[in-house]
């Protein structure tokens, strides 16, 4: 029955409030067809709904035995509604069908109801826009019928829906200012969506500029004096990396001796393996690296690391709780993600670290599948990782891990691992390579102005970021 204004005083003059039933001249769930490829009939199916349009990539194509079977009226027409009938997650999507060369003879399968109109009394988007609102989406579930596995918009729930109509030149009116307020919504979106996109290139740009001196150079001239030079600080770090080494033979010396006392029992301890020096830096290398300002200098990793080495390399036994067992999936620039964590029993966990033992301020590398992710080790963590993730150990007293940190994680770097990164079956980035990446060293006291400079710089773009997503998913909304 059709309501009118009078009946319903919430209706403007003229308007009337009816079904689908009085509305539509067919309305029909299409059929499951035999797909067979390089047919000539396409198939919608509720893939390929999107409320923008089909998605012909998602296109199936129909038998053509099956051809002389379907009735003319089912193959679809422009201007119909097309309504995702059944399924969780698409159920109540729909699109406008609007023909075109490769799609003027089209049918849809069983889990897509046509919807065809009296437009002549009737505009086809006015009712496609009543399907998109939220008026009729939140209704979807209370339509909904069948099983919690298969549920479905019956026929009878779609022409049982109510809907408002205004008169036919108000619908032509509520079309063009829906479709004026939606491109200027688009236009803003895309607008937001640029500026993601230039957000990014900006942080890019802040990573670069830093480890060419260019964000410290006004700072640099004003503390000329008091600042040493990189080869000096070389020279400390490796005189640094000598100590330590020399005090790790000497805890091995006692712990060698323990264990004889013991009457060998167990493994013997194993021996810490002295730092090796790698040739320097060519001056065809050089020649491809940027160029740095007086007092800084170009050094390969290993140079200026305690040790650089990857996780357990036999596949550990897992278990339900326990200690972190990280991967490279658990390495993201900046941070460690723990949403799909392994764990280990602690025996394997002492057994593991004897080889890599993380700490806080190491560095990490996703070395297999997604490649040149970095983070640092946060503080109380204990954990351990398998070999798609390497460690990188230095002396923190000389030199900074945030900044080594953010210069892995500069354009520069990323170029390099990237070159350097094995394509195999999996493409993989061994210790050499990295081993041999270049790192661009100053002094402690410019390291530590640089990361104060990117952080302020990076603390800005995280907060406009924010402000662009909220402001996305409000357009969303």
């Amino acid at each position: 029955m059709t309501e009118t204004n009078g009946k319903n005083a919430d209706l403007p003059q003229g308007w009337v409030t009816t079904t689908f039933k009085e509305i539509t001249i067919y309305v029909q769930r299409g059929k499951s067809p035999k797909y067979i490829e390089n047919s000539k009939l396409p198939v919608i199916n509720q893939k390929s709904i999107r409320w923008h349009g089909i998605v012909k990539e998602d296109l199936k194509y129909i038998h053509p035995e099956q051809w002389s079977k379907w009735s003319q009226e089912r193959f679809i027409q422009d201007q119909d509604i097309l309504w995702n009938s059944t399924g969780t997650g698409t159920i109540g999507r729909a699109c406008l069908f609007k023909k075109t060369e490769d799609l003027s003879r089209v049918v849809v399968d069983s889990h897509v109801t046509i919807i065809r109109l009296y437009t002549k009394y009737i505009v086809p988007s006015y009712v496609f826009y009543y399907v998109m609102s939220p008026y009729i989406q939140k209704k979807i579930e209370d339509m909904q019928t069948g099983s919690t596995n298969q549920v479905e918009l019956s026929k009878s729930s779609i022409l049982e829906t109510k809907i408002n109509i205004p008169p036919l030149p108000e619908q032509h009116r509520i079309i063009d200012k829906i479709e004026e307020l939606f491109s200027e919504l688009d236009n803003g979106v895309e607008s937001l969506k640029k500026a993601l996109k230039q957000l990014k290139l900006y942080r890019q740009a802040v990573l670069k500029w830093a480890f060419e001196g260019k964000l410290t150079e006004a700072w640099r001239k004003e503390h000329q004096d008091p600042l040493e030079d990189a080869e000096t600080l070389l020279t400390q770090i490796k005189a640094e990396r000598k100590r330590h080494y020399q005090q790790q033979l000497e805890e091995w010396e006692k712990t060698v001796k323990d264990w004889e006392a013991n009457g060998k029992d167990g493994k013997k301890p194993t021996k810490p393996q002295q730092p090796k020096d790698l040739p320097p830096l060519t001056k065809e290398e050089l020649s491809e690296l940027p160029s740095l300002p007086d007092g800084w200098c170009w050094v390969k990793l290993n140079e200026i690391s305690e040790k650089i080495t990857d996780g357990e390399h036999s596949t550990p036994k897992r278990t339900e709780n326990g200690y972190y067992l990280l991967s490279a999936r658990n390495i993201q620039n900046g941070y460690l993600s723990f949403e799909k964590v392994d764990y280990i029993p602690e025996s394997e966990y002492l057994r593991i670290i004897q080889r890599c033992n993380p700490e806080e301020g190491d560095i990490l590398i996703s070395c297999s599948g997604t490649i040149g992710r970095i983070c640092r080790v946060p503080n109380n963590l204990k954990f351990t990782m398998v070999r798609s993730v390497a460690l990188i150990k230095i002396q923190y007293n000389i030199y900074l891990s945030k900044y080594l940190e953010y210069q892995l994680q500069a354009p520069i770097l990323q170029k390099i691992i990237h070159f350097k990164k094995k394509a195999t079956a999996q493409a993989n980035l061994f210790l050499a390579p990295i081993s041999e990446l270049p790192i661009a060293i100053c002094s402690l006291q410019e390291q530590s102005q640089i990361v104060q400079e990117i952080e302020s710089r990076l603390s800005i773009c995280d907060q406009l970021e924010a402000t662009i997503t909220e402001n996305l998913e409000k357009a969303e909304a």
